[in-house]
């Protein structure tokens, strides 16, 4: 602190008076959302009082997106009721877009995690029948991740036409006696061909690039923001009742969802007051260049950009509406 900020110093008490009492006078306590974190936080509250609970923006809206998840995978596993009970239990097939993402992770990695996965073989075939073709990475989806449900959308929707055609000619391949067609490349097959699935994935593209990101930034960025417009963390409330009010006039309105320019704006006004925001939105809707397969660079911008139009189109390129 001396060496870095010299003129603060003076600002951070003496150990000796350094107590959680002090909390109690308009204090702010700020956790995850992690079980563990919650109690502590509640303990800490219950025992000093008179403080401010904040949770953490960067976990909030994982929160917001997984209860999400789990009321779209029981309405998908009602409405696909008698689908699912015709395929092969053994498939392992569901309506749980977190099993298809981490299903996508294990065969279409480029890193080739997997032992049972085809990544660099994917990766071949489209360079070989695709080429320059824009293709992005899959969301690594070990581990325990919070953000998995939205993060590994994106690869799903813009390479889904690549990887069924790919899965076709695997699963049409001449298999020796003592072979077995991959379950793995069975399930994600007749997951990527259900156009039920296939818009929800898109439903929810839309919600990821328009939503997520957007708050991904300000939850990212807010500690450098406190020159406009007197930005700081209780501002990121302010947000929280744009975006309340959004979901309202969309849930009234549900076809407002395909509107591009109205889900592209949903935080407009923060973007007029916060110049690197809009700085943001503007390199990532609209600057970044193009990557293809074949330099093995993921452009996420350009995937964002193509992503954005063809989402919120009525139509799929062969006609199918979802």
């Amino acid at each position: 602190m001396i060496e870095i900020c010299p003129e603060k110093v003076r600002l951070i008490p003496p150990s000796d008076s350094i107590s959680t009492e002090k909390l109690s006078h308009g204090g702010t306590i700020t956790t995850d959302t992690c079980n563990g974190a919650q109690k502590l936080r509640r303990i800490i509250v219950e025992k000093v009082g008179g403080m401010f609970e904040f949770d953490c923006m960067n976990h909030l809206r994982n929160v917001w997106f997984g209860g999400m998840e789990k009321a779209l995978t029981k309405d998908m596993n009602v409405y696909l009721r008698s689908s699912l009970e015709d395929i092969d239990p053994k498939l392992r097939v569901s309506a749980s877009m977190s099993a298809i993402i981490c299903a996508v992770d294990k065969e279409f990695s480029l890193s080739a995690n997997y032992p049972k996965g085809h990544g660099e073989l994917f990766l071949e075939w489209m360079r070989e029948k695709h080429p320059g073709a824009l293709l992005m990475h899959v969301e690594r989806a070990s581990g325990s991740r919070q953000d998995l449900y939205m993060e590994g959308l994106m690869a799903i929707i813009i390479n889904y036409p690549y990887c069924v055609e790919f899965l076709d000619e695997m699963l049409r391949r001449p298999l020796q006696k003592h072979q077995k067609a991959s379950l793995l490349q069975r399930n994600l097959f007749v997951a990527l061909t259900s156009s039920e699935m296939i818009a929800l994935a898109r439903l929810l593209s839309i919600l990821h690039i328009s939503v997520c990101m957007p708050l991904r930034w300000l939850a990212g960025k807010t500690h450098e923001l406190s020159e406009y417009d007197e930005w700081g963390p209780m501002s990121l409330g302010r947000v929280i009742d744009t975006l309340e009010k959004k979901m309202i006039e969309i849930s009234e309105d549900p076809v407002l969802i395909l509107d591009e320019e109205y889900m592209m704006s949903l935080f407009k006004e923060y973007e007029d007051k916060l110049p690197p925001m809009k700085e943001y939105m503007q390199l990532i809707y609209h600057k970044k260049k193009d990557a293809s397969c074949c330099s093995e660079i993921w452009c996420y911008g350009n995937a964002i950009r193509k992503s954005s139009k063809e989402l919120v189109s009525s139509n799929t390129e062969d006609g199918q509406g979802y």
